[in-house]
């Protein structure tokens, strides 16, 4: 899923992940502490428990990992915080609780607004979803926002659920080529000599289903090659086929004068 992804340092990648932080955390060792990955998710707080023992500063995790639930994406003109900002000498004089509590409340409305700011405009590098919602409904609502020529990978257990997201988004024509591909889990580990080497695998990884985000143009309408040895009506002849036809009748009645004078 991170090949692709295309999921590179720099990138701006926008995810779904209910796998408790597990895709986001490969994310992380991909990107090197460079990037941002816009993460939605459908409740009051998103659940990244791996991203507690991955190694990473809280610090470095808040700048790189931005939570938005789907209110917030569907609508984030009407979701902005108000930052209010009280004078450090106010601060000092608070409790160490209190103190804490509002860092990190002014945090947490920075990082949502900066959220909404970048959903707004748009734009993402890529689009990874592992969630147990229904991507035949789901992906269409993210496309627009994502940038010409990026990838977007969806994994699910279950190929036919993927089987009906192709078929839905074949006929969409802001996705490019879409395949479904079958995962394939890593060899058992077991002592060696007591599995035969070449039948340690099994496919039961799931299946990634992966297209492009391409923006189509208006107006433009694909032609096939059929339509070029198409004869064309007798109304739609121009005037240089009457000729020809004029000039083929015309050779076929002198040819005929001479069989008669034969």
């Amino acid at each position: 899923m991170m090949s692709y992804g295309n999921v590179i340092p720099g990138g701006n990648y926008l995810v779904i992940d209910e796998t408790g932080g597990l895709i986001i955390y490969a994310m992380l060792e991909r990107m090197q502490g460079e990037g941002t990955i816009t993460v939605l998710h459908e409740n009051d707080q998103p659940n990244h428990i791996i991203l507690r023992n991955c190694g990473y500063s809280e610090e470095q995790i808040d700048s790189m990992v931005l939570p938005v639930n789907w209110l917030q994406f569907t609508e984030p003109d009407t979701e902005y915080r108000e930052v209010i900002e009280i004078p450090e000498e106010r601060i000092e004089t608070l409790a160490p609780k209190k103190k804490e509590q509002y860092h990190r409340r002014i945090r947490r409305n920075k990082q949502v607004n900066r959220s909404l700011d970048m959903i707004k405009e748009g734009g993402f590098d890529g689009f990874i979803c592992v969630s147990t919602l229904n991507p035949c409904t789901l992906v269409p609502k993210v496309l627009d926002k994502l940038a010409g020529s990026r990838s977007v990978v969806v994994y699910n257990q279950y190929k036919e659920v993927l089987v009906e997201t192709y078929h839905a988004l074949s006929k969409d024509l802001r996705v490019l080529a879409p395949n479904i591909y079958e995962s394939y889990v890593r060899k058992y580990q077991t002592i060696p000599g007591r599995i035969h080497p070449l039948m340690t695998s099994r496919n039961l990884g799931g299946y990634i289903y992966w297209g492009t985000r391409v923006i189509p143009r208006e107006g433009v309408i694909a032609v096939g090659r059929g339509l070029k040895n198409k004869r064309p009506k007798p109304e739609e002849k121009e005037e240089g086929d009457d000729k020809k036809d004029s000039k083929k009748q015309k050779t076929e009645s002198q040819d005929s004068e001479v069989k008669v004078e034969a």
